[in-house]
C-alpha cells in the first residue's frame, strides 16, 4: 500500500469496525457516521482522478477528515445510545441499590459524561491523539453497557425480593386491620 494512502485506510478501517459495533449495541445503523464515509470514498475517488499531487493530497486529506467524523459520529451516538439505556436501567432498578450489582456504577456513569463532553467538543481537525481518544470511549461505552447487563440478573432478583417484602408487609398490615376490625366489631 503506499504510504499516502496508509492514514486515510487505518481511519477508514475505524470507522468501520465502531459502525459495526454500534449496529450490534443498537441493532441500527448510525446513518451520519456511514454517511460521512461516503462522503470519504467520494474525496478518495477525486484524488485517483487527480493529476496534481498538491489536488491529490487535499483530496486524500478531505477523506480523512471524513473518516475521523465518521468515528466521532458513530463515537457520539454509542455514548448518547448508553447514557439513555442506563438511565432507563437505573429508573427501572430505583427500588434497590444499584450499587450492590454493579459497585463502580456511578465510577461509570462519570465516564459516560467525560466522554460526551469529549465528543461535544471535539474537532475533526484535531490530532491523532483525539482520534485515539475516540477510539478508547468506544471501547469504554462497550465495556460499560456489558457491565449493566452483567449486573442485570442480579438486580431483578433484588427487585422481586423487595416486591415480595413489599406484599407481605400489605398482607400482614390487612390481616392485622381485620383483627382489628373482628376485635371491635364483636358483639
Amino acid at each position: 500500500m503506499q504510504d499516502k494512502y496508509r492514514v486515510f485506510c487505518a481511519l477508514f478501517e475505524t470507522a468501520e469496525c465502531h459502525i459495526k459495533a454500534f449496529e450490534k449495541l443498537e441493532f441500527e445503523p448510525c446513518i451520519p457516521a456511514i454517511n460521512q464515509l461516503r462522503y470519504a470514498a467520494c474525496h478518495l475517488k477525486r484524488s485517483f482522478q487527480q493529476d496534481d499531487p498538491l489536488k491529490e493530497s487535499e483530496c486524500i486529506k478531505s477523506a480523512e477528515r471524513h473518516c475521523q467524523r465518521a468515528i466521532k459520529d458513530v463515537t457520539e451516538a454509542a455514548i448518547d445510545y448508553v447514557t439513555t439505556w442506563v438511565d432507563e436501567f437505573e429508573h427501572g432498578f430505583m427500588y434497590v441499590p444499584i450499587s450492590e450489582e454493579i459497585p463502580n456504577h456511578n465510577e461509570l456513569k462519570t465516564k459516560l459524561r467525560e466522554a460526551m463532553d469529549f465528543v461535544t467538543s471535539y474537532n475533526h481537525d484535531e490530532t491523532e491523539d483525539a482520534t485515539g481518544r475516540l477510539e478508547q470511549y468506544m471501547k469504554d461505552v462497550m465495556a460499560i453497557q456489558r457491565c449493566y447487563e452483567a449486573g442485570q440478573d442480579g438486580l431483578a432478583k433484588r427487585v422481586r425480593i423487595v416486591r415480595w417484602k413489599v406484599l407481605g408487609a400489605i398482607f400482614g398490615m390487612l390481616l392485622g386491620l381485620a383483627g382489628l376490625v373482628v376485635h371491635f366489631c364483636k358483639p
